[in-house]
């Protein structure tokens, strides 16, 4: 118990205050007495009421009386926290829990005692019963009564902790134990036939039915078996432990947290089980009935709550953000509310009102005060949960943002809107919001985004002695006589070294190796999370390029590639180039290369939609740094003419002559043209093309409307764009607009090329990543963005129906043709019924058969149409092998045609086949997702990017000759990597 802690204590008229005390404050009177705050050594106070009147001089009693009381109360409060660390290290024997999941518990349960370390049987019905989840009082009396073993009416903390670590991580033994005294009314360790029965409610219907016969038939059969003595007629805990042992039956409300998925707690299937433990113990129950509102707007709350059942409606200044269902969490802004708040500093909250709109609602209460220790301990349930609200503040942040700006398009009023934030008090607020999440993000739990777990058995001295010495001599040796067996016995073809001297870090310029770590972090678990590739993050103390270059080759031996990162201009360009040069790994700036092939991919498609040829397009690039530099010379390698692209920085239009570019070293004269053009508006006139990669509102609305009809518009600085995308098309209604940033349509997002340039070349072991290699991920990615977006799903009857029709049509495929014609014809009529009784839910099914049948009868399934529809690079370049299979194949899904007339099928399966797919929704549950100017390019948790682009990578990377293992089965792979990211969820 904290020392620091006022204690309330009454005292009698004949109390008197010693005068060693120092007097905290003045007396004050009333009808009911006065209080004293007095100082007792250095770090404790007691408050002292007394219910007796003043002596006639206005100065207090004077005796011994409050010296014994303030010693008594004293004395309690020691002895309260000698008992509470005595059962709390009593209970780390006793329980499954640790010291600081029982503290937690403890102050849980010590918010609901009504007496010292009492809970009466009200109370833990109210409050409490929530922890065993489960709202049925059939089960509750029971294990009440379990716990409740004396029968005294009200149970202890001990009882309590004791039940919840059996039902929770209880072994078998412990667990039968438990179940059977809940049954054991009379408390002589039998159990009647009633008992029984009733036990026997706590197991499915499958085994109840198995165990009752035998019960009925052993136990207890109907004649009383011939014996006039009651209690052969009972059923000992050794018989019950046997019974179930043989049946191997435990009750259905054990581990609730595990078994979320019984009709106890629906509403958290969607958690994992560290969470739903960790919300059933903590949380209590709390019912609300229509229209009840349980936060109030902008109030700073010490709790969250978890909607167990019901509806509840978000509202912010007025604006209905929208209702959420059961399994949702509301309260977030519960999470700042340890953050003090600075003189003349704007609130640090965003709560959003929360009211009850369906008709009754039952919640889980979760104190933020309670998660703090179990987060500082690294609990992986509290962890995630803390994170789990920093999401969804930030998510309903974005929404109120969204909501408002609608609002104040369509020109509201004030008084419609409810709220009206200046932009920059709104910018101002969302930047100290997001500050102080980032920080709380990167310290809670295991501080930093990362950390290293064994792959491989440690739990023996003889598992140690193979990962270590003696047995790791083995590998050793293997590698030492051949390299290649690195990748087999070692991390290297899974690893990548993301490296930076931090000398350009994000926007923040040079801010220091150290500093950059947390980005170097972040973008190691990028690898992880998108590409399921390993990632170790160096950052080192070296301004010098040359000795950046001697230490990346001396790596080599670690990794099985090296992503450069945030190393400023122009001495990225010579690291990079000469790393790769003496280097057998791959080596890839992203800074440079990411940007340039995702914006390159929208430039692709973008020009599609408008119906321009890339060789005719005029294209400007603001901003010449690393990314804007490369993304100039990777849109000449495309198509666009060198004439046609004009490149400016910081000095103007970077032009043949420039004084500037005389210098030896500097790289933009790689970029100059020919032009009289000198300042960004002239050079903006006419074109067809603005790439942004410089900074806010440099692309002003004039310059918009004296560009060329349907402009393309990449604004990618952050985070302010170059021109606001809501302006851009306010001023020009055919701009094709694309940004950086995540809320707005069409994300410059680098994370959709690098993961996946780096799992194909891992893969098959490239040496280097050339610019076929890149261009082959382009085309890929543009690609993608033209195919619908698809999901996979369980089949329905429908379905089934379908495979089953398609079949037989793979069946009768050499049927007479008339009876081709007749299976046609009543498919047709089947689709048209099918059409007709309502069904409009756009769905394929890829199987084998169905291809085969949609090949023979005319039908086209989805999933073979839609690979006509992707872009191919020119046939004669590397890339079209990875766009389209090798060079001078037709492209999957494609008939190639022979001299003779004859069609000649080379479709092979795709890697998507057997599975049941829907088309995605949009965000927010809107239409589907569907190529056009608001979605050229994949978003980036489209999981069909990994084996798409790492597949083209592999096919570019053998068709060139940089790849170690060339007999890689395409087709396979693709498979390969479609399964892992269904499985880890990308």
């Amino acid at each position: 118990m904290d020392q620091k802690t006022d204690i309330d204590v009454t005292a009698a008229a004949s109390t008197s205050i010693p005068a060693a005390a120092e007097t905290g404050k003045s007396p004050t009177s009333s009808s009911s007495g006065m209080t004293r705050t007095l100082s007792i050594g250095q770090h404790r106070k007691i408050k002292v009421k007394f219910s007796g009147e003043e002596d006639v001089l206005g100065m207090s009693p004077t005796g011994v009386a409050a010296e014994e009381l303030m010693n008594k109360a004293a004395g309690k409060q020691a002895r309260g926290a000698a008992w509470q660390r005595k059962i709390l290290l009593d209970l780390q024997d006793e329980t499954a829990f640790s010291s600081t999941e029982l503290q937690v518990l403890l102050h849980h349960f010590s918010e609901h005692q009504t007496s010292d370390d009492h809970v009466d049987k009200e109370t833990f019905f109210k409050s409490l019963g929530a922890a065993f989840c489960t709202s049925d009082t059939r089960l509750l009396q029971a294990m009440y009564a379990a716990m409740d073993d004396s029968s005294r009416g009200w149970i202890s903390f001990s009882q309590f902790a004791c039940a919840l670590s059996t039902l929770y991580r209880g072994d078998k033994d412990d667990i039968l134990s438990f179940w059977f005294r809940m049954y054991d009314r009379d408390r002589d360790g039998f159990l009647d036939k009633e008992d029984f029965e009733r036990l026997l409610q706590d197991v499915n219907r499958t085994t109840y039915k198995e165990i009752k016969v035998y019960v009925d038939e052993e136990v207890f059969p109907e004649e009383g078996g011939g014996c006039d003595d009651p209690r052969l007629l009972l059923l000992s805990f050794q018989e019950f432990r046997t019974i179930m042992d043989e049946y191997d039956v435990i009750p259905i409300f054990v581990n609730p947290h595990k078994f979320a998925q019984h009709k106890q707690a629906p509403a958290m299937r969607a958690l994992s089980p560290a969470e739903r433990e960790v919300l059933l113990l903590l949380g209590s129950d709390v019912a609300a009935s229509q229209g009840q509102l349980l936060i109030q707007e902008n109030d700073k709350c010490d709790h969250f709550f978890f909607l167990m059942e019901g509806e509840v409606q978000l509202q912010r200044g007025g604006i209905n953000l929208g209702t959420l269902p059961e399994g949702s969490f509301v309260g977030e802004a519960a999470l700042f509310s340890d953050i003090k708040q600075d003189d003349g500093e704007q609130s640090n909250t965003f709560t959003t009102a929360v009211a009850v709109t369906s008709e009754d609602a039952r919640l889980l209460r979760l104190f933020i005060g309670d998660f703090h220790p179990l987060v500082y301990h690294q609990h992986p349930g509290a962890t995630a949960i803390v994170q789990r609200l920093g999401r969804i503040m930030l998510e309903r942040f974005q929404q109120t943002e969204d909501r408002l700006q609608a609002i104040l398009a369509g020109q509201a009023r004030q008084s419609e809107a409810g709220m009206r934030l200046s932009s920059r008090d709104w910018a101002a607020f969302r930047k100290r919001l997001t500050r102080q999440w980032a920080l709380k993000y990167h310290k809670i739990g295991r501080t930093g985004k990362l950390e290293v777990v064994p792959t491989k058995l440690m739990g023996t001295k003889e598992d140690l002695s193979v990962a270590y010495s003696p047995g790791v001599a083995e590998p050793c040796l293997s590698i030492q006589q051949n390299e290649k067996f690195a990748y087999e016995y070692t991390a290297k073809g899974h690893l990548v070294g993301v490296i930076t001297n931090g000398t350009a870090v994000l926007g923040l310029g040079n801010i220091g190796a150290l500093a950059g770590k947390p980005v170097m972090e972040g973008k190691a678990v990028l690898f992880k999370k998108f590409a399921d590739l390993d990632a170790f993050d160096l950052e080192v103390n070296c301004d010098d390029p040359v000795k950046l270059v001697d230490l990346l080759v001396a790596l080599e031996p670690t990794f099985g590639g090296v992503n450069l990162e945030d190393i400023k201009a122009p001495e990225c360009f010579y690291v990079e180039r000469e790393a790769q040069r003496r280097m057998s790994i791959p080596v890839l700036h992203d800074d440079q290369h990411g940007t340039a092939i995702i914006a390159g991919a929208g430039l692709i498609n973008a020009l599609e939609i408008i119906g321009k040829e890339i060789s005719s397009t005029r294209v400007v690039v603001c901003g010449c740094g690393a990314a804007g530099f490369t993304c100039a010379k990777y849109f000449v390698s495309l198509g666009v003419q060198q004439q046609n692209l004009i490149a400016v920085d910081v000095k103007g239009v970077v032009y043949t002559g420039r004084e500037d570019l005389s210098e030896p070293d500097n790289y933009l004269s790689e970029v100059a043209v020919d032009t009289p053009l000198r300042t960004l508006k002239e050079a903006v006139a006419g074109a067809d093309v603005f790439l942004g990669l410089s900074a806010g509102n440099l692309l002003t609305p004039e310059m918009l409307l004296s560009m060329a009809r349907d402009p393309l518009v990449f604004a990618c600085a952050n985070p302010i764009p170059e021109i606001d995308p809501e302006i851009a098309a306010a001023t020009r209604p055919d701009v094709i607009m694309a940004t950086g940033r995540s809320d707005f349509p069409n994300q410059i997002n680098n994370v959709c090329a690098f993961p996946y340039i780096f799992r194909g070349a891992l893969d098959c072991r490239a040496r280097a990543v050339n610019e076929e290699m890149k261009r082959a991920a382009t085309y890929a990615i543009a690609a993608l963005a033209k195919r619908p977006v698809m999901k996979r799903r369980s089949p329905s009857a429908g379905d089934l129906i379908q495979l089953a029709t398609a079949a037989a049509a793979t069946a009768a495929a050499g049927a007479a043709p008339q009876q081709q014609q007749q299976q046609q014809q009543q498919q047709s009529e089947q689709q048209a019924g099918a059409a007709a009784n309502g069904s409009t839910t756009s769905s394929t099914l890829s199987t084998d058969v169905s291809a085969a049948a949609a090949e023979s009868s005319g039908i086209a399934s989805s999933t073979a149409s839609s690979g006509t529809s992707q872009q191919n690079p020119p046939a004669d370049t590397p890339a079209a092998a990875a766009a389209g299979g090798r060079s001078g194949s037709p492209p999957k899904g494609h008939h190639r045609h022979t001299g003779s007339g004859k069609q000649h099928h080379t479709r092979r399966k795709s890697y998507g086949e057997g599975c049941f797919y829907t088309a995605a929704e949009g965000e927010g549950g809107n239409a589907p997702v569907v190529f056009g100017k608001h979605y050229i390019i994949p978003k980036p948790f489209d999981e069909r990017l990994l084996p798409e682009v790492a597949g083209a990578v592999v096919e570019a990377a053998i068709a060139t000759g940089v790849a170690r293992l060339a007999d890689i089965d395409i087709v396979q792979y693709k498979r390969t990597l479609a399964d892992l990211a269904l499985r880890t969820s990308m």
